[in-house]
Formats: C-alpha cells, sequence, structure tokens
C-alpha cells in the first residue's frame, strides 16, 4: 500500500490470540493471504478473543471495520498489482505449478 499511498500499516504487536486455521493447507494449493487486525483504535491494548459476545459486539464498532478496511484497500492494491505488472503473476503460476502436478500423492486439480 505504501507504493500507492504511502499509507504504512501500523505494527500492533505481537501478542498472540490462540487458535488455528486451514490456510496451511490452503497455502499450498493456491495463493493465499492470511490477515489479522485489531479490533482497537491504534495505541488501545485490548485484545478481543475470537468467539466471545465482547469479540462479537466489537467487530461492527467505526473502529473495528476502518482497521478491517485497510486490509480491502491492500487487497485491491494486490491485484491492481498482479493485472498492471503481468511478471507478479507469471512467478506465482511458476511458483504453483505443482499444485495440478499428477505424480503427486492425492493431487488436488485446482485451475490457476
Amino acid at each position: 500500500m505504501e507504493k500507492y499511498t504511502g499509507h504504512k500499516f501500523a505494527d500492533l504487536g505481537r501478542t498472540p490470540v490462540p487458535g488455528s486455521s486451514d490456510i496451511g493447507d490452503v497455502s499450498y494449493c493456491c495463493p493465499a493471504i492470511q490477515t489479522t487486525t485489531s479490533l482497537s483504535a491504534p495505541g488501545e491494548d485490548a485484545v478481543y478473543k475470537p468467539h466471545t459476545s465482547e469479540f462479537a459486539r466489537r467487530t461492527g464498532t467505526e473502529q473495528a471495520i476502518a482497521n478491517c478496511m485497510d486490509f480491502v484497500k491492500g487487497f485491491v492494491i494486490t491485484a491492481i498489482d498482479l493485472m498492471t505488472e503481468p511478471e507478479h503473476l507469471q512467478k506465482i503460476k511458476e511458483e504453483f505449478s505443482h499444485v495440478n502436478d499428477p505424480k503427486l500423492d492425492g493431487g488436488v486439480e485446482i485451475p490457476i
């Protein structure tokens, strides 16, 4: 985003929030991004754990939505980069060329 807007994402710290996702499995088959953000204002140290009523209440706040919009902007800018700089898309296709390899045990057929 900095390239287009001068905006840098703020470092929100390294406080781990327990949980799991399948992003590792997904990222083997196709390009993937897992984003995390704060539901709080910059400088606020509150951590809202997923699957709690406090988390659910906080997700609808203006601050939480504004924080998430930064990631939406990042995704859009990534798409623009891939459309306007085809060498990036080619590198991605090369990196994931193994996905449809029939020699892989249990290979997954995914159009890329």
